[in-house]
């Protein structure tokens, strides 16, 4: 389901991917909106960084502190989104920096993650910690993924 300026609405409650309150929907725009937050400079949002509306919230791809520590606006309404979202080719490892595979395509909230000698899976966003560069670094150590019951290719 696309999301768009009719689903959101001023004062609605806008939280993370983990549930933290970023801060509330004060303009809607054609395909972005402003996010007011208390002692942070307001934000702006693309539709695309949104994964769900329901009941008054607006639930973000991102977690509430990727919001608050992505770049300072500018005239790209997408770049501070553009920045920590996973890329084809992209090394993925895990909390405990061991190399896990990389990214091989990105599907709505989650990618699919090539492991070497190994099926391909499913991993949601929630499970992203950071991004750093062409690395992205998982919430999980590398030796819990095999037992984490993802969804395969």
């Amino acid at each position: 389901m696309s999301i768009n300026g009719e689903q959101i609405r001023p004062g609605m409650e806008v939280v993370g991917a983990d549930r933290v309150t970023v801060g509330r929907v004060e303009r809607v725009g054609e395909d972005a909106f402003l996010i007011r937050r208390d002692l942070e400079p307001p934000r702006v949002l693309p539709f695309t960084a949104v994964r769900e509306v329901a009941n008054g919230v607006v639930t973000l791809m991102l977690k509430a502190r990727e919001v608050s520590n992505s770049s300072p606006p500018t005239t790209d309404l997408y770049a501070p989104f553009r920045v920590i979202m996973p890329t084809p080719g992209m090394a993925v490892e895990g909390s405990d920096r061991e190399t896990i595979g990389q990214v091989a395509a990105v599907e709505g909230d989650r990618f699919i993650l090539n492991r070497p000698g190994k099926l391909d899976v499913y991993v949601p966003f929630d499970l992203i910690n950071d991004i750093l560069g062409d690395r992205l670094i998982l919430d999980v150590p590398s030796t819990q993924i095999d037992r984490m019951d993802f969804p395969v290719v």
